[in-house]
């Protein structure tokens, strides 16, 4: 799912630049990449509820958190399907 490839670069970004990860939450790794597992267990099968969560969503983000997520936003289109990152 690109939400957590997302989350996944925002959280090792936060890591990297500032020492300490986003989220207390661990993120755990998986076949096919890491995962944030209550977002996993929110959203498994429930893409409706991503979009209604999502258009509901009021940010209160830190400056810190800011310039995480605009890192993070020049990624999403290598965010695709796990297929794909594989060589052929």
């Amino acid at each position: 799912m690109k939400l957590q490839k997302l989350l996944s670069f925002a959280n090792m970004i936060s890591i990297a630049k500032y020492g300490h990860p986003l989220f207390a939450e661990p993120v755990l790794a998986y076949e096919n990449g890491f995962v944030v597992e209550s977002v996993r267990q929110r959203y498994k099968n429930d893409y409706a509820g991503l979009k209604n969560d999502s258009g509901e969503f009021n940010p209160d983000f830190s400056e810190e958190e800011y310039r995480i997520l605009k890192v993070v936003s020049r990624f999403q289109h290598y965010c695709i399907s796990a297929k794909y990152w594989y060589l052929q």
